[in-house]
């Protein structure tokens, strides 16, 4: 839900060219996930399965935010899209009842090839 929602205010916000705090929060996100770092992480939780899927959550949901980033920014070309933005819809209209549902057909795909591939 957080890629989801990360990814979309993200490009739906504002410009391309506009350098984003989400997208670093990725990318740090994304080199902190070494596997000596997430081995500790578990480690230190002890076993059990919702230490697993807190961990899989933590390292696992920056693919989301990139699909989702990826996916608006094309929807956010469409014609259908400023179709609704010239009758005077706003952003955050446009972005949940417009936007996120054609976002999230995808993204349950990769979900469901992620978890077929565990």
């Amino acid at each position: 839900m957080f890629a989801a929602a990360s990814g979309t205010v993200e490009a739906v916000g504002s410009g391309t060219t506009r350098p984003y705090a989400t997208t670093r929060s990725r990318h740090r996100a994304r080199a902190a996930n070494t596997p000596w770092q997430i081995s500790r992480f578990v480690s230190g939780r002890g076993p059990g399965v919702t230490n697993m899927v807190i961990t899989l959550s933590v390292t696992g949901w920056t693919l989301y935010a990139r699909l989702v980033r990826g996916e608006t920014l094309v929807l956010r070309s469409r014609d259908f899209v400023e179709a609704i933005r010239a009758a005077g819809a706003g952003e955050a209209r446009i972005m949940f009842r417009h936007v996120l549902p054609n976002v999230i057909t995808p993204t349950i795909v990769v979900a469901t090839f992620a978890v077929g591939s565990m």
